[in-house]
């Protein structure tokens, strides 16, 4: 809290370091799809970092992957086939799809090309726009030569939620802070 306060007074400076996921949840590349699904459904995110035997950072498997998994080839090969009417609008076609990728291992899946990423010690104003021009979560590395180590993930959520809490608690808005499990949501 304090180094909050001293930046909204100017004198620091935060980065992504302060506003990551400091412990995300990774896994490896053999992990079966539908581990990787349950994991991203039952802690709400979007991305999960996959690591090689030695621990090292290759890749995100995320949502996007899956949702592109259950397209059809022709759909996802031209950005100007707009209509998809042709298709069928089947929830079991769909279901099919699921299934066929749930018991494949995330490697094959994973993003390994024009992933972006952030430096632990990224300017804030950095990485919001990373995120606000990229995916819904970013890997956070330390550079180590040509190394990178992977140190957290930082998401839109991430960020919007510690300033919303941190700014706002004196004033009884986020009493509870941003964090909420879906029982605690009154229907």
């Amino acid at each position: 809290m304090a180094r909050f306060l001293a930046a909204l007074n100017g004198g620091y400076s935060l980065s992504a370091d302060f506003f990551m996921s400091s412990d995300p949840i990774t896994l490896s590349a053999d992990t079966p799809v539908s581990e990787a699904l349950r994991l991203m459904c039952n802690h709400r995110i979007h991305n999960i970092p996959i690591m090689d035997g030695d621990g090292h950072f290759i890749g995100l498997f995320g949502l996007r992957n899956l949702l592109q998994a259950l397209l059809p080839k022709a759909a996802t090969l031209s950005p100007s086939l707009a209509n998809l009417d042709f298709l069928a609008d089947n929830l079991q076609e769909v279901v099919q799809c699921l299934e066929h990728v749930i018991d494949q291992p995330v490697r094959d899946y994973v993003e390994k090309e024009n992933v972006t990423v952030c430096r632990s010690n990224a300017p804030i104003m950095e990485v919001i726009r990373e995120l606000y021009e990229a995916p819904s979560s970013l890997p956070v590395v330390l550079v180590e030569g040509d190394d990178m180590k992977l140190v957290g993930m930082i998401s839109n959520w991430d960020i919007l939620s510690k300033l919303a809490t941190d700014l706002f608690k004196d004033d009884g808005r986020f009493e509870e802070g941003c964090v909420f499990r879906r029982e605690d949501i009154k229907e």
